[in-house]
């Protein structure tokens, strides 16, 4: 079987062509009435086998407009499929067939721009998809396997400079994650495990300086994280290894200039350190 990318390029170019083709045909031989107030001897034909064969036209359920034009194979759908909707003229969908069940999909907005094209296998995305906005330039770019997020995807500025590149293990994040300025400079940098920040952890400022560097345990801080002043010199350090939690509870129990503290109740006293106890809880729960 040819790749995703074949067909996306042998197809892009064609796609114009085929589509005006049919538009002409559309507008001389098909109005937006069913079938049965036309003379469509030619069309909707059934095989012995009670198949669909030929060219058919499927209409909306009140008959006022073609909803699908394509061509059959004893059931099989082959070549060019247009789907139309009622608010405008020109397809909203081009489904390009070259083998069973596989075909290569356009798909445009009211303004027939080109929103969207990849490869469909049995309904389902697979391969690389590409994106565009409104101005025309590549948005973002997506890997399928057979309709689940599996690989790197992309997202871009309109110059083509990279915004965010993540990678994705069967519809999960997984692996490095990346974020850039405009200027092509990298703001932040995560690991992902089964689609929890797991492992090295870099945010930069935006200059592209590193600010704040860590890791992750499965979702949680841990490990040593340092940040940084806007010349590079280390500004603080946190210990969030088990160690370094229990030595930061211990030094806020142990403080010599704790006060009692006063809460909402009147003539009610709490000793500070069952007080510092419930704040370290709430603050391991946060990390």
């Amino acid at each position: 079987m040819n790749s995703p990318a074949m067909y996306g390029f042998f197809f892009r170019w064609s796609i114009a062509f085929v589509s005006f083709f049919f538009t002409v045909r559309l507008s001389g031989q098909v109005s937006t009435k069913s079938p049965q107030q036309n003379h469509f001897q030619s069309y909707n034909q059934l095989d012995s086998h009670g198949k669909r064969h030929g060219e058919w036209v499927r209409y909306s359920e009140d008959s006022t407009y073609i909803r699908v034009m394509g061509t059959y194979d004893h059931g099989r759908e082959v070549d060019t499929f247009f789907h139309y909707t009622h608010t405008v003229a020109h397809p909203i969908c081009i489904q390009v067939y070259r083998d069973t069940g596989v075909c290569y999909t356009s798909f445009f907005d009211s303004e027939n721009r080109l929103m969207s094209e990849g490869l469909y296998i049995e309904q389902k995305k697979h391969g690389t998809w590409k994106y565009y906005a409104i101005e025309g330039y590549i948005l973002s770019t997506e890997i399928y396997d057979h309709g689940v997020l599996d690989g790197e995807s992309i997202t871009f500025y309109a110059d083509s400079t990279i915004a965010e590149r993540t990678h994705y293990d069967m519809g999960v994040l997984d692996g490095r994650s990346e974020r850039f300025s405009n200027a092509g400079k990298r703001i932040e940098l995560l690991t992902y495990r089964n689609g929890k920040r797991n492992g090295r952890a870099e945010f930069y400022n935006i200059n592209g300086g590193l600010f704040i560097s860590g890791a992750y345990q499965m979702g949680s801080k841990d490990s040593i994280w340092t940040y940084y002043d806007d010349l590079g010199q280390v500004s603080k350090v946190e210990d969030y290894s088990p160690q370094g939690r229990y030595k930061r509870r211990m030094e806020l129990k142990n403080r010599s200039d704790k006060p009692k503290k006063k809460i909402d109740k009147p003539n009610e006293i709490i000793d500070i350190n069952v007080f510092l106890d419930s704040l370290e809880v709430k603050s391991n729960t946060k990390d």
